[in-house]
């Protein structure tokens, strides 16, 4: 059984990708690629069927930035998963759908949030590893030459929806100090106010 790539080669399969996995989805002015034939295709690989209710997930739901960036991601994703060595029969892959489907519908679920936070910004190098990551560790793989606990690890570097919530949480924490300040700040205001009064 050969080793699977390094994750610098996973990035360069990601950023070499075809034409039609950056091309604009329809539903989109100059939309020209049919995203739910795409996830299909990436389906029907790995030896999956996507049900009907599946796919209609995949046809544009407005016109939004947001939901072409949702697609954009999603067709980024396809190119990741077809990776010859993630295909059933490959040395790294499945030798058949191993709940493949699951799997893939959990991923896309997940990139909704993903691509609400990256935007349209999935051509810098960060977001393409992130995003090649989140792939693979959806579908049980990780990069040649790394331990689960190190793929593990540099996802959790490289996760902007963490970091997100990360700098969230922080600056949460801080408007509660400050506001626990200024209440402290007041009571003894009243309370030297109130001294003043008594004497």
């Amino acid at each position: 059984m050969s080793a699977p790539p390094p994750i610098a080669a996973w990035v360069r399969w990601a950023a070499d990708a075809p034409p039609i996995f950056d091309a604009v989805p329809e539903g989109f002015p100059g939309g020209v690629v049919r995203v739910r034939a795409v996830v299909a295709d990436l389906y029907a690989r790995h030896g999956a069927r996507a049900e009907p209710h599946v796919l209609q997930a995949f046809d544009a739901k407005d016109s939004s930035a947001k939901e072409r960036a949702r697609l954009g991601a999603v067709l980024l994703a396809c190119r990741v998963l077809a990776h010859p060595s993630l295909l059933p029969g490959a040395s790294t892959g499945p030798s058949a759908d191993t709940g493949r489907a699951g799997a893939f519908e959990r991923l896309f679920r997940d990139l909704t949030e993903w691509a609400a936070a990256v935007g349209s910004n999935t051509s810098s190098e960060e977001r393409r590893e992130e995003l090649v990551r989140r792939c693979l560790h959806a579908v049980g793989a990780r990069p040649g030459g790394e331990s689960v606990a190190e793929a593990e690890d540099r996802l959790g570097q490289v996760d902007i929806i963490e970091r997100a919530r990360l700098l969230k949480a922080a600056a949460e924490r801080e408007r509660r100090t400050r506001e626990l300040r200024e209440a402290m700040v007041r009571a003894a205001a009243e309370e030297a106010a109130a001294k003043m009064g008594r004497e």
